[in-house]
Order: structure tokens, then sequence, then C-alpha cells
């Protein structure tokens, strides 16, 4: 009837209790039952970004801490107490940290356990001689503070890790740009070598390089010559720029030079003239002394109207010469400031120039003005004169 109505027949279902003592298998794994559980990370701080070995990386991180803590503080007493260092280096040896185990025994936590529940221990330097002839003592060594001092030591060498690790970046950069250097360095020769060849041998199965490895190639030969293209323009403009400068400075140097002549060259001309119409006064003073005496009366009123000319012609010699400089374009400027213009000690001068004496006898030619324009004698008994001007523009 069963069998007609298409029902399943029953089935004993046997359902076992799992016992707390079955060692065979546990309900979340031997960390979460021991008395030591495992200081992972919390699960709020897990993300399915982490990588599948996250929590070993940490536990072997840790493990690594310890162990280089616990050699730091093996060089800290070897140097300062030996019968300490004898001590750690003998626990070590055989309490060690692995790199494979429980993670307990992985991470150190095992070493520093048993380092925090020792008593104070005796212990002997061992300097290798006989007990009989060794006269060294047993000092007491504290496990505890041994522990204590590996912990602190710990979270400084944690520290130095945080700042060498937050390099790894750039490392990573330096390292691929050094062996894609390395590798187009490399294909550079590859490509000479295999040029060379195929030069020397045609028929010579040499292997053809990548062409992405040739492009960069050429790209960075075609980058380095425009480099240097642009560095040796700006050189060029460089030394261009220079160059006007000098001539620029050189110039203005010369320039001052030429207005610095012209400025002596009219000082003395100025004072040339000067000693000519001083020349001329006292000609013009004995003059009038002969007349007062009774002699030379005539010739003393003739020499007064000189020096009344004089003084008019030697204005309009002055500024005569004033032009002339101002048109004449040479720099070179000789003798007296000009190169027609030639003094002596004296005050004589020919050929455009002026000569104002002792004996009071002038005469000027140069910048237009004829030297027989302006021409006044004197002797000791009286004074004549015969002034004129020929000015020639």
């Amino acid at each position: 009837m069963l069998a007609l109505l298409g029902a399943r027949p029953r089935v004993a279902l046997a359902v076992t209790a799992e016992r707390k003592d079955d060692g065979s298998r546990s309900r979340k794994g031997k960390q979460f039952e021991g008395t030591n559980r495992r200081r992972g990370r919390p699960a709020w701080k897990r993300t399915p970004d982490d990588t599948p070995l996250r929590d070993g990386n940490r536990d072997r991180l840790i493990g690594l801490l310890t162990e280089r803590a616990a050699k730091t503080l093996m060089i800290y007493l070897m140097e300062l107490n030996p019968t300490h260092y004898s001590w750690l280096v003998e626990f070590y040896k055989v309490n060690p940290i692995p790199k494979v185990g429980t993670w307990d025994d992985v991470s150190g936590e095992a070493f520093l356990r048993k380092l925090l529940s020792m008593p104070i221990e005796a212990a002997i330097f061992k300097t290798g001689r006989e007990d009989l002839y060794s006269n060294v003592k047993p000092m007491g060594v504290d496990p505890r503070n041994l522990a204590m001092r590996i912990l602190d030591i710990r979270s400084q060498l944690a520290k130095e890790f945080i700042q060498d690790l937050s390099e790894v970046a750039e490392e990573n950069s330096t390292l691929m740009r050094e062996t894609l250097k390395t590798s187009l360095l490399g294909s550079d020769a590859a490509l000479a070598s295999s040029s060379d060849s195929d030069a020397s041998a045609p028929g010579s199965g040499s292997a053809t390089p990548h062409p992405e490895v040739v492009e960069a190639v050429a790209a960075a030969r075609a980058a380095a010559e425009a480099e240097a293209a642009a560095a040796r323009a700006a050189e060029e403009a460089r030394e261009r720029q220079q160059r006007a400068d000098e001539a620029a400075r050189a110039e203005r140097l010369a320039e001052q030079e030429r207005a610095r002549r012209e400025a002596e060259a009219r000082a003395a001309l100025e004072a040339s003239f000067g000693r000519a119409m001083q020349g001329d006064a006292a000609a013009g003073g004995g003059a009038v002394a002969g007349e007062a005496e009774g002699v030379g009366a005539a010739p003393a009123a003739s020499g007064g109207g000189g020096f009344a000319g004089l003084g008019a012609d030697a204005a309009a010699v002055v500024a005569a010469l004033n032009a002339a400089f101002r048109r004449e374009a040479s720099p070179d400027v000789g003798g007296a400031g000009h190169p027609d213009v030639e003094s002596d000690g004296s005050g004589s001068s020919s050929g455009g120039s002026v000569d104002g004496g002792g004996d009071a006898g002038g005469g000027a030619d140069g910048g237009g003005v004829d030297g027989g324009g302006v021409d006044g004698g004197a002797d000791g008994g009286g004074a004549s004169s015969q002034p004129g001007s020929d000015a020639a523009a």
C-alpha cells in the first residue's frame, strides 16, 4: 500500500554527541582551546583585500623581531657582562626561535614566556680552564630582567623596521630602473655587435632583436641627441650674449675715453689762449707806460686798440675750434687735444696752433681761422699791434 502511494520508508538516524574530551578534533582549532590564545588581528580589522598569508607573515615578523632583539642583547652583554652573555647564549641554543612550527614558537612568545617564568639562576663564565684552577665565581642571573630588556629592544627594532619598510616602494622603482637601464644598454651593445657581424658576414644567421627593444633604443638615442642639441644651442646663445655684452662695454669705454680726451684738449686750448691774452695785456700795459713818459704816444694808442681786437678774435677762435672738435669723430687726439694741434713747452704751435709766449707774440691757425688773423707783437720800447681776423667756415 505504501509502495502504491509512493511514500518513502522510514530510516532510523543515529545522532551522536561530540564529547569535550575528544582530542582527535577541535571545534574551533587548537589555538582557541589552549590557555594561551593566539593574538591575531581582530575580525573587524580583516578585509577581503588581505593577503592569504597575512597571519603567518605577522607571526614570522614578530619572531624575527624577537630573534634580532635577543641577538642585539647578546652583543650588549658581550661587551658589558660576559657571565650574562654566556648564560643567554646557552639558553638560546636550548630554546631557539624556529622558522617553522607552531605560532607561539615561530613568533617567539614561547621563548619570552619561559624567560619571564624562570627564577634567578647561578651562572659561571666559562674560561676554558678546569674547575680546580678556575678562580671565576658564580653570579646570579635574572632571566626576567633579560626578558624585559629583550622586549624593550624589540620595540626599538620595530620602529627601525617601519622606517626601513617605508622605503620598499622606492627601492622597487630603483631596482626596475636599474634593470631596464641594464637591459637597454645590453640591447644597444647587442644591436651594435649584430650590425657589425651583419656587415662582416651577411650570411650569418644572427638573432634579430625584439622590435620593442629596437624602438626603445631608438627613442633613447633620439632623446639623448635632442638634449645634446638643446645644450649646444643654449651654450651658443650664452656665448653670443657674452660677445654682445663685451662689445657694448668696449663701446662705452671708447666713448668715455673720447669724451675725456676732448675735454683735455679743450682745457689745453683754453689755457693756451689764456696765456696769449695775458701776453697781449702785458704788451698793452707797456705801451701805456711809454705814453706817460712822452715816448711812443702813437704806438701806445694803436697798442690799446690791438688788445681789444685780440679779445674778440680769441673768442671766435675758441668757438671755431669747439665746432671742429664736435665734428671730429676720430678718438685719436694727440698733442693738445686735436690731430692738427701741436703744442710745445714754450706755448708755440704751427698748423692750427696757438702761440702765447713771454714776448707777447701770438698767432692762431686752425679750425677755419687763418694764422695771420691774429698777430700782436711788443718789444721793450713800446707796443704795436696789427689786429685782424680772417674767419673761414
